[in-house]
C-alpha cells in the first residue's frame, strides 16, 4: 500500500486577507525580479528576534532567466513551502523603497496555486508574541 505525503489544509487566523497565489510546475514565481536595489528573497518565520524582527530560514531560490548575467526572475519550489508556516518576502522595488517586505501563511497548496492569509508585520508580531506567554 502506498502512503501519500499530503499535508493538511489549515484555517485562516482572521487577521489578514485571503489571496490565491498562481504557480506554475510546482514553482512559485516571486512577483518581483532583480533589481539594482537588490535580490528578492523568501524566509520561513520560525520565530521572534531581538536584532531582526522575525527568526527566519532563508529558502533557496531557482533562476527562471537571466539579464546582463543577473537571475531577473526568481521562483522557489513549492515542495519548499510548509502548509501553516509563515513567510517574509522581500520586495526591493526601488531605491526609495528599498525594503518593502510582505508576510505570509500558506493555507493550502498544489501544482497550480497556493491559498495564503497575507499578514500585516504588526499582527505577526502580535501573533508571536500571544503564542510564547
Amino acid at each position: 500500500m502506498v502512503e501519500e505525503n499530503k499535508e493538511m489544509d489549515v484555517g485562516a487566523l482572521g487577521i489578514g486577507e485571503i489571496a490565491v497565489y498562481d504557480c506554475d510546475a510546482g514553482l512559485y514565481e516571486l512577483p518581483w525580479g532583480n533589481t539594482r536595489v537588490g535580490r528578492p528573497w523568501i524566509a520561513e518565520i520560525t520565530g521572534l528576534n531581538q536584532k531582526y524582527g522575525f527568526e527566519r530560514q532563508f529558502l533557496r531560490t531557482i533562476a527562471l532567466e537571466f539579464y546582463k548575467g543577473s537571475p531577473s526572475r526568481l521562483a522557489v519550489p513549492t515542495d519548499d513551502l510548509k502548509v501553516g508556516s509563515f513567510y517574509e518576502m522581500k520586495n526591493p522595488s526601488s531605491w526609495k523603497h528599498s525594503d518593502v517586505r510582505h508576510y505570509i501563511r500558506i493555507l493550502k497548496k498544489d501544482a497550480d496555486s497556493i491559498l495564503v492569509e497575507e499578514l500585516k508585520r504588526e499582527d505577526l508580531i502580535k501573533y508571536f508574541m500571544g503564542e510564547k506567554q
